[in-house]
């Protein structure tokens, strides 16, 4: 099934809902406003749920299952595939 692509107030796309994971974080991939791309954002956020606990300047990461990771990476792959019709110069 596609992944359902939404465009933000600024008009860049996010792919598909966010990613639930194993202990509670959620993965979201978006497309950047970097005028030098394309680029995408892989971001984990943590809403106070996760079973890990961070300090601050702690690095965040998203334990996955197999089913948690085909999900990102399907949202990845939709990034990629419209690149050419997004960055016409790539």
């Amino acid at each position: 099934m596609p992944i359902p692509i939404t465009a933000n107030e600024r008009g860049f796309h996010q792919y598909g809902d966010d990613v639930a994971t194993t202990y509670g974080e959620k993965v979201a991939v978006y497309e950047s406003s970097a005028a030098k791309g394309p680029h995408c954002w892989l971001r984990i956020f943590d809403d106070g749920r996760s079973q890990v606990r961070y300090h601050q300047g702690a690095s965040i990461a998203a334990h996955l299952n197999v089913e948690q990771a085909t999900a990102i990476r399907d949202r990845i792959d939709a990034w990629l595939n419209e690149i050419p019709t997004r960055w016409a110069t790539v």
